[in-house]
């Protein structure tokens, strides 16, 4: 098995022995078990599992080139047949989805494999981008092996780099588009506010299939390099103070305070239930056990503890928050920025943001290796969000940091990095050590 080595295969091993509800499963967790089904060099790059239910591989071809990216599914047993169904409906639109038997041993397990084009989500909205919106977008012309995908989750995201006349342009295709109007709404409310934005350059067609797309700019993100001591000054530091005193900008709609129990609101889908967040603790919780139950102990206090401390309420009014900030959603060209990905935006204290960008930050500082304390660009971000807007508590800071930490702690598992065990209970004892 390649992929996840010592801790990471031992519990990949120990999840399939336990889930035999999905066969496939072990399969579909190993890179080189992918690879034989397929009859090629693969690799995992990001899973999607429901515990005895199904899960979702997103893989690279090793070969590079167009068409590199793909993914694979299967189901548990009595689950099978949508894939059959779907498969029927995905040949009725010429798409390429096969269905491989997984061996001898299993006959009626199947995977179901495809490319991008194929993602039963996403691929009508593919299907319209390739017909109309690439003209509307002005590269029409642009031929497939110019599209560069920089980021794919399986039926629920594609971004990718397309050539136009105009320059190299960013185009996102999701799974659930916003609501009609929503988003120039939103964004002109931003704009308003002053937050730094790329121009959209989707028009309200592109929009209502889940397509939108902005220019390439900048340099790269507020995450490049996080957590070296050489950002405490610098270009990266005065960028990161300048998203500081940007995100005081969206933060200048205040509401009255929110009740205990209901620290956040989601704003895209006006959903507003008091027991959301805490089921959403609890789902964290459950994965934890699923997939590493040594873990669960641990997973168990750091959610009651939140939902203790989250509670017991003392935050500041909600505003109009990000709802997902961290460095990687901040683009930087010199000391300039621009904001990125509003799809999660809610109600939320203002130290949420900021505590979410705090412990994405650490744990990107964690996963490269970087020296420092991982926190250079938080300090600098929170100095130019006080001189923007006045007081923060770092009290609540490094709760909502804990909230991150802890909501974020299956992403290890299912980016497949090596040693995914031992990053997920370091995030959980971060978190607890922040949160107590």
């Amino acid at each position: 098995m390649s992929g996840p080595s010592g801790l990471g295969r031992s519990a990949d091993l120990a999840l399939a022995e336990r889930d035999r509800g999905i066969p496939a499963l072990a399969c579909l967790l190993d890179d080189d078990g992918l690879s034989a089904l397929l009859g090629e060099a693969v690799r995992v790059t990001r899973i999607r599992y429901k515990p005895g239910t199904s899960v979702l591989a997103a893989f690279i071809r090793s070969d590079g080139g167009p068409g590199q990216h793909g993914w694979a599914t299967a189901r548990g047993a009595g689950y099978g047949r949508k894939l059959y169904d779907r498969d029927r409906d995905s040949a009725r639109t010429d798409a390429g989805t096969r269905l491989l038997p997984l061996g001898p041993g299993t006959p009626e397990t199947v995977v179901a494999v495809g490319g991008v084009e194929d993602d039963w989500r996403l691929r009508r909205a593919l299907s319209w981008l390739r017909r109309h919106g690439l003209e509307q977008l002005r590269a029409a012309n642009c031929p497939p092996s110019e599209v560069r995908v920089l980021r794919y989750k399986p039926e629920r995201r594609l971004v990718t780099e397309i050539p136009s006349a105009s320059g190299p342009i960013i185009v996102k295709t999701a799974a659930r588009p916003w609501p009609p109007g929503l988003e120039p709404a939103v964004r002109a409310r931003l704009a308003a506010l002053g937050v730094p934005l790329l121009p959209e350059l989707a028009n309200e067609s592109c929009a209502r299939h889940g397509i939108s797309a902005s220019p390439r700019w900048g340099d790269g993100d507020l995450g490049d390099g996080a957590g070296s001591e050489a950002d405490d000054g610098g270009a990266a530091g005065t960028a990161s103070y300048r998203a500081g005193a940007a995100l005081a900008a969206l933060h200048q709609v205040r509401l009255p305070p929110s009740p205990p129990q209901r620290p956040a609101v989601p704003v895209a889908t006006g959903l507003i239930d008091d027991g959301a967040f805490a089921r959403q603790l609890s789902a964290v919780e459950a994965m934890v056990a699923a997939v590493f139950p040594e873990l669960e102990g641990l997973a168990m206090r750091v959610r009651t503890t939140l939902l203790e401390r989250l509670g017991m309420g003392g935050g500041q009014p909600p505003v109009l928050a990000h709802g997902d900030f961290s460095p990687d959603q901040v683009l930087v060209a010199g000391e300039g920025i621009r904001f990125i990905d509003f799809d999660r935006m809610t109600l939320a204290e203002p130290e949420a943001d900021i505590g979410s960008f705090a412990a994405a930050e650490q744990i990107m500082a964690r996963t490269r290796g970087a020296a420092g304390d991982g926190c250079s660009r938080t300090r600098h971000l929170t100095a130019g969000y006080q001189n923007a807007s006045g007081s923060v508590s770092p009290g609540r800071v490094e709760l909502w940091a804990a909230c991150r930490m802890f909501s974020s702690c299956i992403e290890p598992f299912r980016d497949r990095r090596p040693d995914w065990p031992e990053d997920m209970g370091w995030q959980l004892e971060r978190a607890m050590e922040l949160a107590a």
